[in-house]
This record gives C-alpha cells, structure tokens and sequence, in this order.
C-alpha cells in the first residue's frame, strides 16, 4: 500500500470528509489525515472517520495533509 497525497488544506479536508460523508463515498474508509499540533514530537494518524469524530480545531493543528491509500494490487 502507499499513500496518495490530496491536500494540505484544513478546510478542503473537512469539505472532501463533510461531502464524502454525506454521500456516503466508498473512498472514505482509504482516506488518512495526519497531522501534528503543539504536543511535541507527536504525529496524529487518523482515518477519515475518527478524524470526524476527534473534531479537533482548526488552530491546534501546526501541519495537516490528507492522503489516499491506494492498493498497487489492484492497479497491478
């Protein structure tokens, strides 16, 4: 598996979750934000879902990035 880089915006991130949420896209259980706040040497990897539920706000975050997981399996 690798990870696809998406975006490194904090709202693009809650409006592709928001969307995919309410449209109930499959691609939301490939998604993974990670990201880092002040709590040093701490880096946060969520998957889409419990990155919902965390909620955390918007200034705690220092870094963000929204990636893809992508199976080169099934490109294969």
């Amino acid at each position: 598996m690798t990870l696809k880089p998406i975006t490194q915006s904090f709202d693009e991130i809650v409006n592709i979750l928001a969307n995919g949420m309410m449209k109930g896209d499959p691609q939301m259980e490939q998604f993974r934000c990670i990201f880092t706040t002040d709590e040093p040497n701490v880096l946060h990897i969520l998957s889409a879902f419990d990155f919902i539920d965390l909620d955390p706000p918007k200034n705690t975050i220092k870094k963000i990035t929204l990636y893809q997981l992508i199976d080169k399996k099934s490109i294969s």
